[in-house]
């Protein structure tokens, strides 16, 4: 009986790490980003052609250092998403990376032009892409921060969830 109870236990000891890897392994990598419409709205984009075809050219880094509360909402996006357990990668992690990239290419001279966007998930590869949309608008005297996040996957670009908060 007790040599039952052992091999059993040893079982559980071994069957725990395994159910934990197969948890994580399911669950998709995010990046919470701020959604064209918002970088849109608060000028911090240019319209450019690239390859015949009229586009906008959105700056992350200066959206970032001009909107503070915004930085900050996107970090308290991926930290709930990292308290669910989700593994999320970094926004400012992933321009560093670019920015570094970007030195590299001009180096290089590399004539095809992308846009930030293309290039970041390119370069960070998330499963699903986290769209931020944020409205200030005034209620009773005060701001109120109304906030619209939009899931698509990254390889299909089909939509995954949306939400309004």
């Amino acid at each position: 009986m007790r040599k039952k109870l052992l091999s059993l236990s040893g079982i559980g000891l071994f069957l725990l790490p395994c159910s934990l890897v197969a948890q994580t392994a399911n669950k998709p990598t995010l990046m919470v980003m701020p959604s064209e419409a918002y970088m849109l709205a608060a000028g911090v984009c240019t319209k450019t052609t690239i390859d015949g075809e009229e586009r906008n050219i959105c700056s992350y880094r200066k959206l970032l250092a001009q909107d503070p509360v915004f930085s900050s909402v996107v970090t308290a996006v991926a930290k709930a998403f990292q308290d669910r357990g989700y593994p999320t990668k970094s926004l400012e992690d992933a321009l560093k990376t670019l920015e570094a990239d970007a030195a590299q290419d001009a180096m290089a001279s590399k004539a095809v032009q992308k846009s930030d966007a293309d290039r970041l998930l390119e370069s960070v590869r998330p499963d699903i892409g986290i769209d931020v949309k944020m409205q200030k608008p005034m209620v009773m005297g005060q701001t109120k921060a109304i906030l619209t996040l939009n899931a698509v996957d990254a390889y299909t670009s089909e939509p995954v969830a949306s939400n309004e908060m």
